[in-house]
């Protein structure tokens, strides 16, 4: 009988049976299965117990035959008809034994085949030494000893400075202040093994380095043979001096090192770093842990690390202290200070501080009395000795070399390395290929600390224990992250202990969702895999946020780091005293989401944090089982009964064994049906007392990465079922297993398990080498020695080895069941080798019926063929069923709960009350865990990406790490690439690229043949994106295009235009790549650009755009702003004088950029810009200033906004006051338009402040005199006459006029006066005499004024310049309509005014102030000069009835006034002539209160007030419009009253 199945005859338990009563084999404690280390160097075998000499022959007395002595299927199926009940049962048992057995033999057969030693060796070989290369086994050994100084540098401040600054800027900021130590260490000969977060580890070897034995010989490197030269040719004493005389260096140069906003060397300090060092001597041993396959880290280990520890922890900012060892050895080589040798040496001791170094050096062949530090024999850094040691090796030496030191670097460097393409020509210097491939990235960030002492004692047996001990942590560290594809940062021993850093996010690690289903739930593997299997506590902090992600050090010594307040964060966290096991920050579990809750403590004090930080533990998980399935069972009846009729068949007929796929909906009652099929399956087995086996189980998400998940729950079933005392005679059903709040078996159940688990495996032949392997992988969870990712074929035929052990195992377990039901929840959740064993169930199980359930949307990770052979044979036999679930029925459902019977519920209750919860509705939401795979056909579409705009914040993010996964997934070239074309803009042309990346990899000037190709590799890269989707080839050439073609260029006849797909394709990539590599792309772009273009395209908008757009990105603000200036009067010259001003703005903003000063900062603005930041302007900056504000409020003016205008004016203004580099000015006409535009702008603004008035004027004439420049000066003499006749000076400013028309001379004057000044304020003036004239009624002087300007200005003006033109035209238009002239007036106003304004605005979409006057002007003078007779009228009153027509803002009526006449008077008058005329008294009505109502709004505007002389010309204009009308308004009210 077999194993685990109560006899039939005898009425004993089969545990006893099988195991007997030895009780040896009850009380072990420990996993009674070997336990291998080979890569330390030692073999472990815990001690076996012997096998029960009661085990029974699985397959008993009455199951020896094979199939092959039954019948056939029809003879057979007779001889069933003919036996009894119990004899056919025994037949079917009979059979099913021999078929069984005959498929253990086949499974057997299929292993013998292979050789298994050489499968282990795949799996178990952790090492890659080239025993035959001296070369490996000595410059890299496994663990070493030797003397060395040590010198640990710590840097404070480090906190503070993070949480002040960005990301960026902090990252600029600890890389110059690395850059400063690492020069000084360099320079006294030492070698930095470590940066430490904010600290350093520095050594100066002082002996031999030995391979570190055991007291039997062995070492832990595998081989004794051979040691390691020094680092460096010091002896003992030189090594500690040197040590603490760079540290003296260090203090004395690194203390109070300034910090700055935005990270660079001027502007508003907002901190400080400082820095304290500590050195000790002694002997440390070097270890390298890890898996020599995919990750190592080099550890130092010994007691100087704790002499620098408590070191550091007396050592005040800019002090350095010795350790007591230390003190020993400069007590012989140098001149202590007599305080210090008065002092307790047996303590530590301060020997220097940034202002005094507190010993002498005695004098030696290293460091003289001098402190001159000389360096014998060879030559003077580290990697310079380490060259000259590699000088004779062979290029395959070198290149495993590299493979090997690659293990100890972080991933993504390596890939990036790997990949890396350098071309002949390439002077680029790395620092600029490391700053190109930094990146800012919302990351995860795990600290885990496990709670051990990494001391060694010297006993060999306690120090071989401890390296094992950090040999395993980093190997089930860097085991779990490869399943869950996230990077290890850092393994490290310092003065905090053991830590080990983790990061999510990285290039290589971003996923959707990757928060919830990845980053936590490896933290919490790895905290119980650590408790579990190392008996470990741990500690750890995790946050996320956005942070710098590249390189971290000087230029010749660096680390890839991830810096940012939230990695910080995570220290303390880790740290933390309240701490128990795992805190996390608010971050975390927001983006957690609803996959786990939290438990909110109270807020921690966080060093740095200026408020208290919200902190948060993460609950332990319950995961889906079927206990929490409860309640009656409603409908399903169909599907039920197919179930159980599947189950009844394979009892009645022996087998075959089946397959059952359940589909539906999330929340269809899949579930629910398994697990009432499986309690109406178990009833019919007990009732027929048939003996079966039921195993259900819940694939949870964290099983998608973990091999042979499925393994665990089939075989703690059985285990359990073993473990069980009950008398149940029959059935074994266990459904739970029992597992403590962690996960883990019991103390006392794994002890057990462990003993009965190594008898089945012993019993089914088991080879010895597996047995450890299937131990691990069923007793522990996420637990087993085998790797995830690997693809060699000897790799995937071990995996296919231990899936077909596992099956021999299982086969034998369940051969005496008559049924064996498993029932699988969420097979999607199935990772691939746990297909493969269910798989080989499925084939050569004859007893089991399988039952798996999945949603309709998810795809399984299931080998191609056997799905194939599923559905072509098993669906023609029906051992494979796929079953769809339709609709629940709700109704019964509403009936069950309200207790009624189903005919009594109203069907509308059940309308709606079931939706099937959305999945998502983002395809490429679902396309991104395929696209893991890689597969090509899976692509974000243009559709898909648009669609996620309409969606919740949360599906745009699964949006955005899906794109940063897609593009981590690219080559290295092809980023790169992208991140240019990126910053190129939404299109781009190939040689944009080529030409671009030529000046930063500095290949200009090499052989046409490299540029060739290095043109072609750039092109093959976006192909590849292309290929992707990313890119797309553009249809169409743009200017750039066609002059690229036909450029110099060797490439440039395969020069292709490309455009990004999808905006979120630039965005993501943006949001990637450091601002500082942006700006560096940006300079080289708009170089590029000015090389290309020639003439034809200089005042092509789009393309200056464009130029504009790289100058301002590069932070070039002089190029920007030459350009803005430019394209700004292009824009106003065609009437987009708003868009103008966001040119403007834009390029102003460059300086405020600049400024490292913030506002809070800040005691002063002038524009925006702090004073600080205009003292260290030049001239150049300067001028360029004043012109973009001159520029700025010019449209303002012509834009009617009095206030912007008033306000750019006057910082151009104060700019010429207050900059100090403007006394430099060569060019003193520039200040000129300030004046004339602060005159303007406070006319327009109704200022009557006469004497700043005056001043303003009179500042003016004398600038313009001293210039001796007559156009500026007819300008300031026309300032000055409409300043007395805006406060009624007529007389006055005619005569001031009359000097003003001797010096102007329209044909040389009003082309250079409308450039400097915006337009002709000269012209403009001497309109105005007719209004002036008039005034004092001089209506001769005023006629001829008016044909003045008709037939001597208006044509020599440029006739583009229609704003120009219209406010020379405006004063006469009221005077030539008053005096019997409206028809020339109109005649005039449209050759001038609208005709020139269709052929230079209109086809341009462009607009000028005046354009909303054009009609009301042309309908006045019609109906004047027709006398009320003209066609239009019945226009002119359609559009007057308008209700808005011919309203205008108060800042139009303004500038209108000073001409002569608001706009809103023009609106008047047009209603007095309507209403006189109109017949239609309801028409009548509104044209006389529409036009009293603006009347009366002109006479408020331009009337006198005490604080205020009003537009006086204006007011007697409107003046007796608004009488005619209010007598009218007044008749009309008292006729309707």
């Amino acid at each position: 009988m077999p194993l685990v199945v109560r006899s039939m005859e005898g009425r004993h338990n089969a545990y006893d049976e099988s195991f007997g009563s030895d009780s040896s084999l009850r009380s072990g404690s420990s996993f009674p299965i070997k336990n291998v280390r080979q890569n330390n160097g030692f073999f472990h075998q815990t001690p076996r117990p012997k096998r029960s000499t009661k085990v029974i022959d699985l397959f008993g007395t009455d199951g020896t035959g094979s199939a092959g002595h039954f019948a056939g299927e029809r003879n057979f199926s007779d001889q069933l008809l003919s036996l009894d009940n119990s004899q056919r049962k025994e037949l079917l048992r009979k059979r099913r034994f021999a078929k069984t057995r005959d498929s253990i033999n086949k499974l057997c057969g299929d292993l013998e085949m292979l050789d298994v030693s050489t499968e282990l060796d795949v799996m178990n070989d952790d090492t890659e030494w080239d025993h035959n290369n001296m070369y490996f086994t000595d410059t890299i050994p496994p663990a070493t000893r030797h003397d060395c100084a040590l010198l640990f540098v710590d840097i404070s401040g480090f906190t503070k400075v993070s949480m002040t600054l960005e990301v960026e800027a902090l990252s600029k900021t600890i890389n110059n202040y690395f850059q400063m130590i690492v020069d000084e260490v360099e320079a006294f000969g030492g070698d930095i093994l470590k940066f430490a977060g904010d600290a350093v580890f520095c050594e100066w070897q002082a002996t031999i380095s030995n391979r570190l034995e055991l007291g039997d010989g062995h070492s832990l490197a595998g081989s004794s043979q051979g040691s390691i030269e020094p680092w460096h040719g010091l002896g003992l004493e030189e090594c500690v001096l040197t040590a603490a005389a760079c540290g003296a260096r260090i203090v004395k140069k690194c203390s109070d090192y300034p910090v700055y906003v935005g990270g660079g060397s001027s502007g508003t300090q907002v901190g400080t770093l400082n820095i304290h060092c500590g050195v000790g001597f002694g002997e440390v041993v070097g270890v390298h842990v890890g898996d020599p396959q995919t990750r190592m880290e080099y550890l130092i280990l010994g007691d100087p690390i704790d002499q620098v520890a408590d070191a550091i922890l007396v050592a005040s900012r800019g002090e350095v202290v010795a350790s007591p060892e230390a003190l020993v050895i400069l007590e012989e080589t140098t001149d202590l200070s007599q305080d210090i040798i008065d002092s307790d040496l047996d303590k530590p001791q301060v020997i220097a501080s940034k202002s005094k170094c507190f010993f002498n050096p005695l004098g030696s062949d290293h460091v003289q009395q001098d402190w001159t530090v000389t360096l014998q024999d060879f030559t003077t850094k580290p990697r310079e000795r380490l060259a000259r040691r590699c000088d004779d090796w062979s290029l395959s030496a070198l290149t495993r070399l590299r493979k090997r030191m690659a293990l100890y670097v972080h991933p993504v460097v390596v890939n990036d390395e790997f990949a890396l393409k350098v071309y002949p020509g390439d002077r680029s210097r790395p620092q600029k290929r490391h700053r190109s491939e930094a990146e800012l990235r919302d990351v995860y960030t795990v600290f885990i600390m496990p709670l051990i002492t990494a001391r060694l004692t010297g006993d060999d047996e306690e120090d071989c224990r401890v390296l094992i001990l950090l040999n395993d942590i980093m190997l089930t560290m860097t085991r779990e992250l490869a399943r869950f594809k996230g990077h290890l940062r850092q393994f490290i021993v310092d003065d905090k202990g053991v830590v080990l850093i983790a990061n999510f996010g990285l290039r290589g690690s971003t996923f959707p969702n990757m928060v919830a289903e990845r980053a936590i739930p490896f933290t919490t593997t790895v905290q119980s895999l650590l408790r579990a299997e190392l008996d470990t506590e741990c500690q750890i902090g995790a946050t996320f946020d956005k942070a710098y992600c590249g390189v971290v050090g000087g230029v010749s010594r660096h680390e890839y780091a991830i810096l940012g307040p939230s990695v910080n964060l995570a220290a303390r966290l880790m740290g933390n005293p309240k701490n128990t096991g795992f805190l996390v920050d608010l971050s975390v579990k927001e983006k957690a989401g609803g996959s786990r809750k939290f438990q909110a403590l109270d807020p921690v004090k966080a060093k740095g944090y200026k408020r208290r930080v919200p902190i948060f533990e993460p609950l332990q998980t319950t995961e889906k089982t079927f206990k929490g399935l409860t309640g009656q069972f409603v409908g399903r009846e169909q599907e039920l009964n197919t179930l159980l009729s599947i189950a009844e068949d394979i009892v009645k007929k022996g087998g075959p064994n089946r397959l059952i796929i359940i589909n539906g909906a999330p929340g269809s009652g899949k579930s629910a049906l398994c697990l009432e099929a499986s309690s109406q399956i178990k009833d019919m087995c007990l009732t027929q007392e048939l003996p079966h086996l039921s195993i259900c189980t819940v694939c949870s998400e964290r099983d998608t990465f973990v091999p042979f998940s499925v393994t665990r729950p089939l075989f703690l079933e059985i285990l359990s079922y073993i473990n069980d005392e009950s008398e149940d005679p029959v059935a074994c059903s266990v459904q739970q297993n029992n597992e403590n709040d962690h996960g883990e078996t019991t103390h006392s159940e794994n002890s057990q398990s462990m003993l009965h688990l190594v008898q089945i495996l012993e019993v089914a032949e088991i080879p010895e080498q597996f047995i450890e392997i299937l131990g691990k992988l069923i007793l522990t969870r996420n637990r087993a020695d085998v790797a995830d990712g690997h693809t060699n074929s000897s790799y995937m035929a071990m995996m296919n080895s231990i899936a077909q052990y596992i099956v021999k195992a299982f086969l034998h377990c369940t051969i005496g069941f008559d049924l064996v039901l498993l029932v699988l929840d969420d097979i999607s959740n199935m990772d691939e080798m746990s297909w493969r064993v269910i798989e080989l169930i499925y084939l050569h199980s004859h007893n089991t019926l399988i039952i798996g359930t999945q949603c309709e949307s998810d795809e399984l990770k299931v080998d191609e063929q056997f799905w194939e052979r599923l559905h072509s044979e098993g669906q023609s036999s029906e051992k494979f069923i796929e079953l769809p679930l339709s609709p629940i029925e709700v109704e019964q459902l509403i009936a069950n709960s309200l207790e009624q019977k189903r005919d009594k519920i109203d069907s509308s209750l059940s309308h709606a009350a079931f939706v099937q919860p959305e999945v998502s509705n983002l395809t490429s939401t679902k396309l991104d865990l395929n696209d893991v795979q890689g597969s090509q056909q899976n692509k974000v579409s243009q559709q898909n990406l648009s669609e996620s705009s309409e969606n919740t914040p949360g599906h745009k993010r699964k949006i955005e790490e899906f794109v940063i996964h897609r593009i981590d997934r690219l080559p290295s070239s092809v980023r790169t690439y992208l991140n240019l074309g990126a910053i190129l803009g939404p299109t781009f042309e190939l040689l944009d690229v080529v030409t671009v990346f030529e000046q930063y990899r500095e290949l200009r000037g090499v052989q046409t043949g490299e540029q060739l190709k290095h043109a072609k590799s750039v092109h093959e890269s976006l192909e590849e994106a292309v290929k992707e989707g990313i890119l797309e080839i553009a249809t169409g050439e743009s200017a750039l295009h066609t002059r690229y073609n036909m450029s110099e260029h060797p490439y440039s006849s395969e020069n292709t235009t490309y455009k990004f797909t999808h905006e979120i394709w630039i965005s993501n990539i943006l949001s990637l790549t450091l601002d500082e590599w942006k700006k560096e792309m940006h300079g080289l772009i708009a170089q590029s650009m000015e090389r290309v273009i020639d003439s034809q395209l200089a005042n092509d908008n789009r393309v200056l755009k464009r130029l504009f757009s790289h100058w301002k990105g590069s932070g070039s603000a002089q190029k920007a702003a030459a350009l803005a200036l430019k394209m700004g009067r292009n824009l106003e010259e065609i009437g987009l004088t708003h868009r103008s001003i966001i040119i403007y703005r834009e390029a102003l903003e460059l300086w405020k950029t600049m400024d490292n000063n913030n506002e809070e900062f800040a005691d002063e603005t002038l524009g925006g810009i702090s004073i600080d930041l205009l003292s260290k302007l030049d001239s150049n900056d300067t001028e360029s200033l004043i012109k973009l504000n001159v520029s700025l409020g010019r449209c303002y003016t012509n834009m009617t906004n009095p206030q912007e205008s008033i306000r750019s004016f006057q910082t151009a203004l104060n700019l010429i006051h207050k900059a100090p580099s403007s006394v430099l000015l060569e060019d003193r006409s520039i200040i000129f338009p300030v004046f004339s535009g602060l005159f303007d702008a406070l006319r327009f603004g109704q200022n009557e402040d006469l004497q700043y008035e005056q001043g303003l004027v009179n500042m003016f004439l004398r600038e313009t005199s001293l210039y001796k420049d007559s156009i500026h000066y007819a300008r300031a003499l026309a300032m000055q006459t409409e300043m007395f006749a805006k406060h009624g000076d007529f007389k006055i400013a005619l005569e001031t006029a009359q000097k003003l028309c001797e010096i102007y001379d329209v044909e040389e004057h009003t082309a250079l006066i409308s450039k400097t000044y915006g337009s002709d304020r000269c012209g403009q003036c001497i309109s105005q005499i007719a209004l002036w004239s008039e005034q004092l009624h001089n209506t001769e002087g005023a006629m001829d004024i008016c044909d003045f300007v008709v037939d001597d200005l208006l044509p020599k003006m440029d006739p583009q310049n229609v704003q120009n033109l219209f406010h020379v035209l405006y004063p006469i238009i009221g005077i030539m309509k008053n005096h019997g002239r409206a028809i020339e007036a109109s005649e005039i106003f449209e050759k001038y005014i609208i005709q020139n304004f269709q052929e230079k605005y209109a086809i341009h979409h462009g607009l000028t102030s005046d354009k909303p006057l054009h009609m009301p002007i042309m309908a006045l003078l019609d109906i004047i000069g027709t006398d009320c007779k003209t066609s239009r009228l019945t226009e002119y009153s359609k559009w007057m009835l308008v209700e808005p027509n011919g309203l205008f803002d108060p800042e139009l009526n303004f500038i209108t006034g000073g001409l002569g006449r608001t706009a809103d008077s023009l609106t008047a008058e047009i209603c007095l002539l309507l209403a006189q005329h109109s017949a239609d008294r309801g028409e009548q009505s509104f044209f006389i209160r529409k036009g009293f109502k603006v009347a009366r709004s002109a006479i408020e505007v331009t009337r006198q007030r005490e604080d205020s002389r009003g537009l006086i010309v204006a007011y007697t204009q409107v003046k007796p419009i608004y009488e005619a009308l209010e007598k009218l308004y007044f008749d009309l009210e008292q006729a309707e009253h």
